[in-house]
């Protein structure tokens, strides 16, 4: 199974309704490694590293965001470079 890596850049009016928390569920769920955090800009950074087609999966519903959220622009980096090594996933601040 390939393993993949990807920088996420969720943009729209995605801080203050729960996004990281939804992005915690899934990534947990889909078994992907890494972290997700606010970013000064108003959007929400994802680091994700996991199997090609749960990657793949857990991408889709990030472009959909919680009930709350609405996603404008889904900007993602596959393979950025020498990612940390991930053993669960979490929120960084």
């Amino acid at each position: 199974m390939k393993i993949i890596e990807a920088r996420i850049l969720i943009k729209g009016s995605v801080q203050m309704v729960g996004f990281r928390y939804y992005v915690i569920r899934y990534a947990r769920h889909f078994e992907i490694s890494g972290y997700v955090c606010n970013l000064p800009s108003g959007g929400v950074e994802v680091i994700a590293k996991g199997p090609k087609g749960l990657m793949k999966e857990f991408i889709d519903v990030l472009r959909k965001g919680p009930p709350s959220a609405i996603v404008k622009e889904v900007i993602i980096d596959y393979n950025p470079g020498e990612l940390e090594k991930f053993t669960d996933f979490s929120v960084r601040y």
